[in-house]
């Protein structure tokens, strides 16, 4: 495993790189998640994808790996900052609705209606 870790940086780095502003400063100088703890849940999704990896597909492992890596650096960032959990797949319907509101506003200056809520998401 540690073997597994030291051949694979580069990519859990690369991976861990794009949530950097989740260790941007909070309100007193201190991190809000610190990047070694990012890199060790990354690590995480590694061994998540070593295990569910099945090389009879024809899928390189490179290109694989990056997915379970993102998932559980997300899942981490998104059970650290609340005081109620609340589980990923109702976050990022809420995170969809967001954007399709944003969408709307920014297009059409307006918010969708009820039906165009329903036909979009």
């Amino acid at each position: 495993m540690e073997q597994l870790y030291i051949k694979n940086q580069g990519i859990i780095f690369s991976v861990v790189k794009k949530y950097r502003y989740a260790c941007q400063s909070g309100h007193n100088g201190t991190p809000i998640i610190e990047l070694d703890e990012l890199m060790h849940e990354a690590y995480f999704g590694l061994v998540k994808a070593v295990e569910n990896y099945d090389e009879i597909q024809g899928v390189l492992f490179m290109s694989y790996a990056p997915y379970w890596i993102r998932q559980a650096v997300k899942r981490f960032m998104e059970d650290c900052g609340r005081v109620i959990r609340v589980p990923v797949h109702k976050q990022e319907q809420v995170y969809q609705y967001n954007r399709l509101t944003a969408h709307f506003l920014q297009n059409y200056n307006r918010k969708p209606s009820v039906h165009e809520y329903a036909r979009w998401l």
